[in-house]
């Protein structure tokens, strides 16, 4: 450092420095109705980043009979960002049928979510946490049948709210035109907020300002840092986001061709910069204080309630025992 020179934190580079040494993870929840294309899209989502032959899952199947993901599937993948190694697991589950039951394929895949959590806890016990590698499920993209948003879809994301962060995704949006797909769109908004369902808030950290005024003057060393970036609605960002997915990139009809990566025939370009480029740092936050409101701080209240009830016996049963001793001593010495 020069003479007379301010000192810096380098707090950018002590971060990098930690993630590199660590690594990161990031765990994505593919969940909906059987027959929407959830495997396709989360290919063709990932698919631009060209990871190699470690991800073979990725590879576009041409075969037109497909066969149905009948249990959770978890497929792994490595992408590197600038130096740093991402290890992304997606979690492929099963598409719920028509059953009358909804329990019988929402508590499957909620049992799955909570043994994470309870791996994680029992991991953080032990003192054996990773904080890079974390196996809780940090995003849920909840997959919509075009046309249809039903009541199990609704009661599927109100309990899932409660333990992942939700990003509600409009599938095979390339079946509906551009007036039904924003009645659509307006219509699930309409009927998630009437049941309250709390979806993913995002960061604006890559989303444009608009200028409101001049431009601001340079930052200078000792001007005060700047506030974080604010968060935004997911409904501000568009979403639900209105994708159409392919393996080979197209989807070809007697009136046209649909590009999945052109931003005016599908969302999926906007998804994966708002949720890849923007939020997985939010999403892992945000799935922490999930885990810690409805798994973590019930979990230490139930094991303290046991712990205390447990030293209340042991108290009690030492008591009873010094009273039987006392007893005895007091007959030996009347006789």
């Amino acid at each position: 450092m020069a003479p007379g020179a301010a000192p810096r934190l380098n707090l950018n580079a002590q971060y990098q420095a930690e993630l590199s040494r660590r690594g990161l993870s990031f765990n994505i929840m593919l969940v909906g109705e059987a027959g929407l294309g959830k495997s396709t899209a989360i290919r063709a989502l990932f698919r631009p980043f060209s990871p190699g032959p470690s991800a073979a899952w990725l590879t576009p199947i041409t075969d037109p009979i497909r066969e149905r993901t009948v249990g959770i599937v978890e497929h792994k993948l490595t992408l590197d960002s600038d130096g740093l190694a991402v290890d992304f697991t997606l979690i492929d589950c099963p598409g719920y049928g028509d059953s009358l039951d909804a329990r019988e394929s929402i508590q499957p895949i909620l049992d799955f979510v909570e043994a994470k959590f309870a791996r994680h806890f029992d991991a953080h016990v032990r003192g054996e946490v990773d904080h890079g590698h974390d196996n809780r499920v940090h995003c849920c993209l909840y997959f919509i049948g075009a046309h249809r948003l039903k009541g199990i879809d609704v009661q599927f994301m109100k309990e899932l709210q409660k333990h992942v962060p939700i990003i509600p995704v409009i599938a095979k949006a390339d079946t509906m035109t551009i007036a039904e797909r924003d009645a659509f769109r307006r219509h699930i908004v309409s009927e998630l907020e009437a049941a309250k369902v709390d979806c993913l808030q995002f960061s604006a950290l890559n989303q444009p300002q608009p200028s409101t005024g001049p431009p601001e003057p340079k930052r200078r060393p000792t001007d005060l840092p700047l506030p974080p970036p604010p968060l935004v609605s997911w409904r501000a960002l568009g979403a639900p986001f209105a994708i159409c997915a392919s393996e080979t990139g197209t989807r070809e009809y007697p009136w046209g061709t649909c590009d999945v990566e052109d931003p005016f025939h599908s969302d999926l370009p906007k998804l994966r910069e708002v949720l890849l480029s923007s939020n997985i740092v939010r999403a892992r936050e945000r799935t922490h204080e999930l885990y810690e409101n409805s798994y973590a701080s019930v979990r230490r209240r139930h094991e303290a309630a046991e712990a205390s009830a447990l030293a209340w016996r042991l108290r009690h049963q030492e008591l009873a025992l010094r009273a039987a001793l006392l007893l005895a001593a007091a007959g030996a010495l009347v006789y």
